[in-house]
């Protein structure tokens, strides 16, 4: 392990591996916390190493201090749960092949959201003296096992990451490791996996045109067999996409399935930029490929793919394209498929009740409600949604107290704004209140077309 300040997350990390391994090893980059005192406290051995913007540098430090056959890696913010700990106990009993290393599964839970991001780590590898850490950020194993013809093998065990939920945190995650990047590449110019990830960082850091340009370097000069190739046409796809760029980002992506077309994010990000130009049968094409099965692959290893583009995320996408075909039956089926899997994402919640309001099956939409409506993060759809019910038997007084209760716990939510200027325009008494609810719209979303086109009319 690699560690500074971490006093909050040391003892709940390697408590979980402790009487799995032989020796822990910690090489402190400067902690001025109880750090050292809890890792001496868990019969750590402790070393001290400068900080010196390199994480390989770190990690090749920890490398140099182990005595064992194996090398096993943690981040201090890494958590193993009970299940996962009997898994990576049946791995390490079987370790044998000293010509072999052992991919993990990282997963890190979204931000108020339900999904995840996998990452496949390179977690177990032999150790060597010869084999050690690349890069000075986004640092790489990976090309020093090929060279030394080690091979990788895929496990069951997932490790669960919990240090991307603070946002301020990620945000000085993301603008330190532009700097380490920058550095990077002064010092080895024109590596396309630098490349790369700079443009992953300077999307995050929403600065989409010039992720834009670095993804596009990046994949003038990788070898199409790169580990990255995948994800670079996802993420130029995407923030094309974000940057209103619909025809590039569809090229984007066709261009990146011509190379993978089993890739789930590029079948994924297709599917929807077929949707977005009216292709409801492309889309749902595509996403019917997503829910075929398909063995991992031993050869690539993923970066930051939601495991549920291969289930109830694109579930989600396939039920709106069936909803617009008018295939409401199909669609329904989906949303329900989605809530057996995960019963707390909401998005199958709001599609069901909104089918059900279309429909008029208002038993069946209550039971929507009352589930939206309990829960704290869902209030405030669960009540744009009431009202909406409500607007369709025409109590106008109803459904604008709901709003206005919506209203005042998310005042800049687009949806009960929304909704409250159809209740104003369906009245159609009250004319300058209709104009100040679609003015309010658009100050929320000032190209909303509705909105525009409705006050266009009033004016």
């Amino acid at each position: 392990m690699i560690v500074r300040n971490e006093e909050a997350n040391l003892a709940a990390c390697v408590g979980a591996v402790a009487d799995l391994v032989q020796e822990i090893v910690i090489v402190d980059t400067g902690s001025t916390d109880r750090t050292r005192e809890i890792a001496l406290g868990l019969n750590a051995r402790v070393y001290d190493l400068p900080w010196a913007d390199d994480f390989s540098a770190a990690r090749n430090e920890s490398l140099r201090r182990a005595t064992g056959r194996w090398s096993f890696w943690l981040d201090a913010d890494d958590r193993i749960d009970e299940d996962n700990r009997r898994r990576l106990r049946s791995v390490f009993a079987e370790l044998a092949d000293p010509k072999t290393a052992y991919v993990m599964q990282c997963l890190c839970p979204k931000k108020d959201q339900a999904g995840v991001a996998s990452f496949d780590h390179i977690r177990l590898f032999p150790r060597d003296p010869e084999i050690r850490w690349r890069y000075r950020v986004h640092e790489q194993i990976l090309p020093a096992l090929e060279e030394h013809g080690v091979c990788c093998r895929r496990t069951d065990v997932n490790i669960f990451h919990t240090g991307y939920q603070d946002h301020d945190l990620l945000v000085r995650k993301h603008e330190r490791n532009l700097r380490l990047l920058h550095l990077q590449n002064q010092e080895k110019p024109n590596d396309p996996f630098t490349i790369f990830y700079l443009g992953w960082t300077y999307q995050e850091l929403d600065r989409l045109a010039e992720a834009v340009e670095c993804f596009r370097e990046s994949l003038r000069l990788a070898s199409p067999a790169a580990t990255f190739v995948p994800k670079t046409y996802a993420l130029m796809t995407r923030v094309l996409r974000q940057m209103g760029r619909p025809a590039e980002a569809l090229d984007a992506a066709r261009e990146g399935l011509t190379h993978f077309p089993d890739e789930p994010e590029l079948l994924y990000q297709h599917a929807w930029m077929l949707y977005l130009h009216g292709d409801l049968y492309g889309a749902e094409t595509h996403l019917l490929r997503l829910l075929q099965p398909v063995p991992p692959s031993e050869t690539s290893l993923s970066l930051g793919v939601d495991p549920g583009l291969r289930s109830y995320v694109t579930r989600i996408s396939l039920a709106i394209v069936f909803r617009d075909q008018g295939r409401y039956y199909e669609a329904e089926a989906q949303w329900q498929a989605v809530l057996v899997e995960k019963p707390e994402v909401t998005d199958a919640l709001l599609g069901l009740g909104e089918l059900y309001l279309a429909q008029g099956r208002w038993a069946e939409m209550e039971e929507i409600l009352a589930r939206l409506e309990h829960n704290p993060k869902t209030m405030v759809q669960g009540l744009v949604l009431q009202a909406q019910r409500l607007l369709a038997f025409r109590d106008f007084d109803g459904a604008r107290a709901v709003l206005a209760t919506a209203i005042s716990l998310a005042p800049k939510a687009l949806g009960p704004r929304l909704v409250l200027s159809r209740v104003f325009w369906q009245e159609g008494r009250d004319r300058d209140a209709t104009i100040q609810a679609l003015r309010d719209v658009l100050t929320i979303d000032p190209n909303h077309p509705e909105a525009r086109a409705n006050l266009s009319q009033l004016s």
